[in-house]
């Protein structure tokens, strides 16, 4: 029998600025490597025999939790990647719920609808990470192995427990670092448990501290528009004078100056 213990990567930058990050690679925030040494903590008496990651920069960086410690060799994987989202990538899942409402319901609620230009289907990330984990546990059979990969791995779990992905709403999303566990016996994956998160609030792992997801104003959904003037520079000139007389600047503010650069300001 093989065990895999299945782990999302830490929080990134993406996670914390509401970005569909995608096969975008991005790098992990101060929580996010906090994580990793949590992670590290808690895996520090399991006894590990390999470690595969995803080729993406927040997995490898969240495997270095277990490889490092351990000396072992990381094993890239490109198969074990995120979904990839084509044009929605390096959008704000604000814009997005703007932009395109239809779809962003879908991708929410009914995966098996969704679809967006230059994008995987659900499926296809179904098939090609569960091809990739059988792979690795065949070739470690009798071994321990820990795997890192995405919120792809919700798709395989739900996969694995028998769940299509019309019914994917009904099965939980992991948080940040999150482990599950898999058996593999006779060509057969089994979850013995899964989004298992408790190293982030067990001070045994910790050290005492908050290790959870920021609580962010962001979380609704941030998003960008062009600068346009002369419609925004009412609010434009209103914001930056606020934040000029909270800063306590002595120099007076000035509006025409201000607005004698905003050619250079792209967004708002």
């Amino acid at each position: 029998m093989t065990k895999l213990y299945l782990i999302r990567h830490a929080e990134a930058e993406g996670n914390l600025y509401r970005i569909a990050q995608g096969q975008y690679n991005s790098i992990l925030t101060d929580l996010g490597q906090q994580q990793v040494r949590a992670l590290e903590r808690r895996f520090a008496n399991i006894h590990i025999d390999a470690v595969y990651a995803s080729d993406l920069y927040r997995t490898c960086a969240t495997a270095a939790a277990i490889y490092i410690p351990k000396k072992l060799p990381l094993h890239r994987c490109r198969d074990l990647r995120e979904i990839c989202v084509g044009v929605w990538e390096q959008k704000t899942w604000g814009e997005i719920a703007r932009t395109d409402p239809e779809q962003m319901e879908n991708f929410s609620h009914r995966l098996h609808l969704w679809h967006a230009e230059g994008a995987e289907t659900p499926a296809q990330v179904r098939d090609r990470v569960l091809h990739a984990v059988e792979k690795i546990a065949a070739e470690n059979d009798g071994r321990t192995v820990a795997v890192f990969s995405h919120g792809a791995i919700r798709i395989l779990l739900a996969t694995v427990q028998g769940y299509s992905l019309e019914q994917l709403g009904q099965t939980p999303t992991g948080s940040n670092t999150a482990v599950s566990l898999l058996e593999w016996e006779d060509g057969k994956l089994h979850v013995v448990y899964r989004d298992d998160a408790s190293h982030l609030e067990d001070p045994r792992f910790t050290g005492g501290a908050v290790l959870k997801k920021h609580p962010n104003a962001l979380e609704p959904g941030l998003w960008f528009r062009p600068l346009a003037l002369p419609e925004d520079e009412a609010f434009f000139t209103g914001c930056v004078q606020s934040v000029w007389q909270e800063s306590g600047r002595q120099e007076p503010f000035d509006a025409r100056r201000l607005l004698s650069g905003a050619a250079g300001h792209t967004t708002l």
